[in-house]
């Protein structure tokens, strides 16, 4: 085959390649998102269901409607806070890496995986720092001074079951999730890899 129209082929599969792995990693991430709007929404639950059974314990005459209200405002924020972050990653893989890619060599797979981790790592630091200041610092407060627990024994177990229990729940969960997409996200590529290395050798060798 003519070297120009070879290099046009090749130029070309490494579009679709790339077209390819840009799309399947968006909505990869996208799907993350709702996977970790879940987790947070489970936790959250949970929550609910512990302050009915302690307010009822301390025999606290509150409003459910109220309670409610506090504990959906706190799950939009730590959904807005973690959905942030996998949109940044989302969009530092397609601009920095995908974007910027000038061969595709046999280490292709491994070199994409390893840029997911960093950013799998670099976004994980954040949210926890994050959520660990939303909750422990801004959430359990609202509790506490919505529902006036000041008693000393009141304020330690709310902070105790928020500040630890639900906070490195919801954490880890998350945490758990993205690293998982990245073993997906590597798969896909080695997936898409094979079929570009099948096409270049269909229409470039032949």
């Amino acid at each position: 085959m003519d070297k120009e129209i070879s290099k046009m082929f090749k130029d070309k599969n490494k579009e679709v390649f790339i077209n390819s792995l840009t799309v399947g990693m968006e909505r990869n991430l996208e799907s993350l998102k709702n996977t970790t709007d879940n987790c947070v929404s489970l936790e959250i639950n949970k929550l609910y269901l512990f302050f009915i059974n302690y307010f009822q314990e301390i025999d606290l005459e509150y409003s459910k409607e109220a309670l409610l209200g506090l504990l959906f405002k706190e799950k939009k924020k730590l959904n807005d806070l973690v959905n942030n972050k996998i949109e940044e990653k989302k969009q530092n893989i397609k601009t920095n890496y995908l974007g910027n890619i000038e061969e595709i060599d046999d280490d292709f797979v491994e070199k994409y995986y390893e840029e997911l981790k960093k950013e799998t790592e670099r976004i994980n630091e954040d949210i926890d720092l994050l959520l660990k200041e939303e909750i422990r610092t801004q959430f359990s407060n609202d509790v506490t001074t919505k529902f006036k627990l000041d008693k000393e024994e009141q304020v330690e177990r709310i902070h105790s079951r928020i500040n630890v229990l639900f906070s490195d729940s919801v954490i880890s969960k998350i945490k758990e999730q993205t690293k998982f997409r990245d073993d997906s996200l590597k798969n896909m590529a080695k997936e898409s890899y094979e079929k570009y290395l099948d096409i270049n050798k269909s229409t470039i060798e032949n």
